[in-house]
Formats: C-alpha cells, sequence, structure tokens
C-alpha cells in the first residue's frame, strides 16, 4: 500500500492499482491504522437489527457503557464537502445518520426480511472508499478500488488495506459502485443480486448501478476510538427486498424458466427499492477481538448507520 496526497485528497493505493512498495507515513509522527471489514450480517431476523439498528442519537453513551470503556470520542465540528460532522449535516447536505437509521428500523419493523437460504449471489464492486473526516480542515483518505464484495461468500476482494487515522478522526464513508470485468459473474455490472422466493421462482437483479453507498457515524463518535480501531460494515442483502415485495412481482421466462427480472423497465419501484437498501440496510460496529466477526457483544455497540440516499 501506498500513501501519498493529490488535489487536496489523501489517496491509499491497494499495491495492485499502484505498484509495489511498503507504505509511507504523511511525515507527522507514526499514525494509528483503522482496518475496515465488509460482512453480511445474517445472525437474526429481529427487525431492529436492520439500517441504523434501533437506534437514536441518544445511543452515543450506551454504546460506551457496552465495553468502549466510555473511550469514544466527539467528533469534529466541521462542514466542508469532505468533512461530517457527526450528528449533522453531512457532505452533499446528507440527513444525519440518527434519522436515517430511525426511519430504516420502522419501515423494516413492518417487512420481516427474505427467509433464509433464499439469497443465492449478492455481489457488489466498489470503485473506491473515501473516508470522510469530521474536521473541515482534514482532506479525504480515497482508498482506490476496485474492490469484489460477495457478501454470500464472505469475501472482499481485493483486503482493504488500513487508513491512516486523521486528526478529529472519521465521520463517514462514501463508496460509489463502479462496473467490475472481474469475476466474470459480474461481467461489467456493480451489482448481482438474486435468490429464490417461496414459490420456487427466482428473482434477479443484474446491473450497471449507479449508486453511491453512504455510511455516517452516530451523534458524538468518529472512527476509529481509542478501544476500537478495527471496525465492521455489516450489509444485510435478505432486507434489500421483503418476501411481500418479491412474491407480488410478475415473472416471466427468462433464460428457459420462470423468473423475476428486476430492472427499471421491468420492475423499476423494486429496483429502487433495492438501490436505497444496499447502504440504508447497513450498521458500522467495532470488531473488539480482530475476528472479522461480528459477535454478540459487539452487536450492542452501533458506531454508525447508512443511509439510504444513494445520489
Amino acid at each position: 500500500m501506498k500513501f501519498s496526497f493529490r488535489l487536496g485528497v489523501a489517496c491509499v493505493c491497494v499495491a495492485s492499482a499502484c505498484g509495489s512498495g511498503g507504505t509511507s507515513s504523511t511525515g507527522v509522527g507514526n499514525p494509528r491504522f483503522m482496518t475496515l471489514t465488509l460482512i453480511a450480517d445474517d445472525e437474526s431476523d429481529d427487525a431492529s437489527l436492520a439500517g441504523g439498528s434501533a437506534g437514536s442519537a441518544g445511543s452515543a453513551g450506551s454504546a460506551g457503557e457496552q465495553g468502549l470503556g466510555g473511550s469514544l470520542n466527539a467528533a469534529g465540528t466541521g462542514n466542508t464537502d469532505d468533512a461530517v460532522p457527526a450528528g449533522g449535516v453531512g457532505a452533499g447536505g446528507q440527513p444525519d445518520a440518527s434519522s436515517a437509521g430511525a426511519a430504516g428500523a420502522a419501515s423494516d419493523a413492518e417487512q420481516p426480511p427474505l427467509a433464509r437460504g433464499s439469497v443465492r449471489h449478492a455481489l457488489l464492486a466498489l470503485g473506491e472508499l473515501r473516508f470522510l473526516p469530521c474536521a473541515a480542515s482534514e482532506a479525504s483518505t480515497v482508498v482506490a478500488g476496485p474492490f469484489i464484495l460477495d457478501l454470500v461468500a464472505g469475501t472482499t476482494t481485493p483486503k482493504i488495506p488500513a487508513i491512516p487515522e486523521v486528526p478529529g478522526g472519521f465521520c463517514g464513508i462514501n463508496a460509489p459502485l463502479a462496473p467490475a470485468n472481474r469475476p466474470a459473474t459480474l461481467s461489467g455490472r456493480s451489482l448481482f443480486f438474486d435468490g429464490v422466493r417461496a414459490d420456487g421462482t427466482f428473482f434477479l437483479l443484474y446491473a450497471n448501478m449507479q449508486a453511491t453507498l453512504k455510511l455516517r457515524a452516530r451523534p458524538g463518535l468518529m472512527w476509529p476510538s481509542a478501544d476500537a480501531l478495527e471496525l465492521l460494515w455489516a450489509f444485510r442483502p435478505r432486507r434489500w427486498l421483503s418476501p411481500a415485495e418479491v412474491d407480488a412481482a410478475d415473472s416471466e421466462f427468462f433464460n428457459g424458466e420462470r423468473a423475476v427480472v428486476i430492472d427499471l423497465d421491468r420492475h423499476p419501484l423494486l429496483y429502487a427499492r433495492v438501490r436505497a437498501r444496499l447502504a440504508g440496510r447497513s450498521t458500522l460496529y467495532p470488531d473488539l477481538n480482530q475476528n472479522g466477526v461480528l459477535d454478540p457483544e459487539e452487536r450492542l455497540i452501533v458506531l454508525g448507520d447508512g443511509l439510504e440516499n444513494t445520489d
């Protein structure tokens, strides 16, 4: 991994994209490094676990009580295109994470997730990961992709490199989708999502979807904290559609079998709902034991919420 500055934006490049070589520092001391692991959370059918986890602005204090030793730091107050003050209005005028989380939890309480095992593929191609600072004086840190996230297999290719901490910490992540040529399953698309509904009919969304997945810190929090250098961004593909939505969709013959083909022409509403829920049903947690798995005690500590606004 190589660390450099370009046009006011810190750019972290994986070796495959930028060439071999070690990691260099910013020249100011020895910065701490934060790691991010992208995972699928399929542990529970509890509606409170979807996008925003039953939380609101008041959850910051309880997060400290749940095992971070009360060391969660308050975020900075900058407000530029690259800065995202925690709990306020983020880059591009986006709403704060607590309101997005509350809206997600409310809608999911009315709609159960897809049945366990019904999702066959859930692949996302991320063009980059842009880590947004809390302070206006700091530049964004951009990790160049593409990154292929396979939520069913539980893999991210290549592995996301460690991110050097910035003064004031990070309060957001923007991850734009981008078409990928590898694996062949994507073949120039950014999203491959399919499965089987209750009556055995397949459903399929296979497209070069244009969207930016957005994650924001909960009010009063920043990343990393003293006790949480390892983070887990949990996605929930079983909540990208509900059983009622899939069951009500008209099917057609596709490649010799009945299928619900979701695209802008056939099912534009379902397409838009999936697009909004890719990040809108996601949540950020600390990986306290650094095992890459969302453990029960970690599930109680919500550090950030995905936004449904992907524009």
